[in-house]
């Protein structure tokens, strides 16, 4: 029942899923992904799927779980979302974590260059 509240895909529920709209496909997905604490959270890019009340209610399950959770890896390439839940920030190179620093030190991490970003 939360699934299918949170989904907010009420009667298309008993419909195939292969009918389903790729925005309704992902609104069961995420509400099926959070329906469940985890001490753990591995999120790549946060949800901006669905209209605007349903990106608002994801937000705010996200933003919640963040808060609940011991541990967040989060990738994204949004800074000041990275900013705003994040206490490190590591940087990859080719796939290698090259740095890790406070989050305060973000900018200057992301002004150094890299071995495919030269000054």
């Amino acid at each position: 029942d939360e699934i299918a509240t949170f989904s907010g895909l009420g009667p298309f529920l008993a419909m195939p899923m292969k009918s389903y709209s790729s925005g309704m496909q992902a609104r069961l997905a995420f509400a099926t992904a959070t329906s469940v604490g985890a001490d753990i959270l591995l999120i790549d890019e946060w949800i901006a799927v669905g209209d605007a009340e349903f990106r608002a209610r994801a937000h705010d399950r996200l933003t919640a779980m963040v808060n609940n959770a011991s541990i967040l890896v989060l990738a994204s390439h949004d800074q000041n979302l990275i900013r705003s839940l994040c206490n490190k920030v590591m940087r990859l190179d080719h796939g290698i974590a090259s740095e890790v620093v406070p989050v305060a030190e973000m900018d200057d991490l992301m002004a150094r260059p890299t071995p495919e970003r030269k000054p």
